[in-house]
């Protein structure tokens, strides 16, 4: 979706199908209003900082990098997005064109590996034998607390996240 904002007002002067679709608004209702009303209001002041990083970024001359947020559409469904601008001259205005990707899956792919990580985490913690999990090229990945207190390897050895001196431990 791509919304076009004068830089100065960050009122919407265009925007795209994809941008309609996005907000479930049609593009004359996004049209004239300011770009914060796009976002939750309780991002507001998080919505018109990241406005402001992405303008002093353009008046830098510097490229702009991807910012989170999200918007909120008709229905009132909240969608994060990732924002990216770039500096326009649109009808001989000055401009920003904000590039909004929605990232509605990427957030859900990775909660649902957060759950996952904790739950080996939680399953390698609940079984009574110490385990010692390596990759094919032998780089430790995860050790349970049981595995550390058998072998009598020191937490701070472990928490360093050095393989070659935990295999030596063990060795």
């Amino acid at each position: 979706a791509i919304f076009i904002a004068e830089i100065e007002s960050g009122m919407i002067v265009d925007a795209n199908a994809a941008a309609s679709r996005l907000m479930l608004h049609s593009h004359d209702e996004l049209v004239g209003i300011h770009q914060s009303r796009l976002h939750p209001p309780v991002k507001d002041n998080y919505s018109k900082e990241t406005f402001k990083k992405h303008k002093e970024l353009i008046k830098q001359k510097l490229l702009s990098y991807a910012l989170e947020n999200s918007v909120v559409r008709a229905d009132g469904i909240e969608v994060p997005v990732e924002i990216l601008a770039s500096e326009v001259d649109y009808q001989g205005k000055h401009c920003m064109m904000g590039t909004f990707r929605d990232i509605t899956e990427r957030k859900r792919a990775s909660e649902a590996l957060k759950n996952s990580l904790s739950l080996t985490e939680a399953t390698l913690e609940s079984i009574h034998n110490g385990i010692l999990v390596v990759d094919h090229e032998g780089r430790v990945i995860k050790t349970s607390s049981r595995f550390a207190e058998m072998w009598r390897i020191p937490e701070s050895i472990i928490a360093s996240g050095d393989d070659e001196i935990l295999m030596k431990s063990i060795l």
